[in-house]
């Protein structure tokens, strides 16, 4: 847990210099959230949040949902781990079929299998960071099965962001989850 707490410090340094530097980018980044409970607010009952964050040779791995909490640390040096999304990337950017089995089984292994156990809904939020912006997580395979064939994934930039997708749905009079749905391409 210090190695968190040192990451954390890391972060909250960053985005501080961030704002200085640009003070306008507020307008973009919404409140800030303090803790897990402002997160699991606002959260449907069958939604998961998987929240990555790189540190040096490391991945953070949260999963949220309204009834639990659960911390992952997976061991990966940078270049290792660029080294498969790349990989991944031009397997299936040039239609490798070995390749692009042999890369995402094993960034599932990386980024999915430790936490498989605690994703206990059907509607999976994907909060990447750094480089795993690149991973097409949706695509990630096990037992010749992808992950969008058992879940329904979508992507957001940031578990807070949660906030303002459900008061827009509701400003909007949409059902909820409609938003989110949509930018999993399911209309």
């Amino acid at each position: 847990m210090r190695e968190v707490k040192i990451e954390e410090k890391k972060l909250n340094l960053k985005k501080d210099q961030l704002y200085q530097e640009t003070p306008k980018i507020s307008l973009f980044m919404g409140e800030e959230i303090k803790d897990v409970q402002s997160i699991k607010e606002y959260m449907d009952e069958d939604t998961t949040f998987i929240e990555y964050f790189l540190g040096k040779d490391k991945i953070f791995i949260w999963v949220i949902s309204r009834s639990d909490m659960h911390f992952s640390m997976q061991k990966v040096s940078n270049s290792e781990l660029t080294y498969l999304i790349d990989k991944h990337v031009k397997a299936i950017t040039y239609n490798i079929s070995e390749l692009e089995t042999d890369s995402a089984k094993e960034l599932y292994d990386l980024l999915i299998a430790p936490v498989r156990s605690h994703i206990r809904t059907f509607k999976v939020g994907i909060i990447p960071h750094s480089t795993l912006h690149y991973v097409p997580f949706h695509a990630l395979k096990i037992n010749d099965r992808y992950l969008i064939e058992d879940f329904s994934i979508f992507y957001l930039p940031s578990a807070g962001i949660n906030k303002y997708l459900n008061k827009y749905e509701q400003g909007r009079g949409l059902e909820k989850g409609r938003v989110k749905a949509s930018l999993s391409g399911k209309f």
